[in-house]
């Protein structure tokens, strides 16, 4: 058993097998937004930066 299903069991979630390669792929992603945050810990403290095309405001 991966180390997934044994994680939803201990958590009394049913485990559905067609479900297992999403929730590895969130895992996946969850543990890169980890990484990021560890190298820059400060990034949701700045501006970002937005450009905005005129030809769009005005044709809104």
């Amino acid at each position: 058993m991966q180390e997934i299903e044994i994680s939803l069991q201990k958590h009394n979630i049913r485990v559905i097998e067609k479900d297992v390669p999403y929730v590895r792929e969130i895992v996946s992603i969850i543990h890169q937004a980890q990484a990021s945050l560890e190298e820059f810990p400060t990034i949701n403290e700045e501006v970002p930066i937005v450009v905005v095309d005129p030809e769009v405001i005005k044709f809104d």
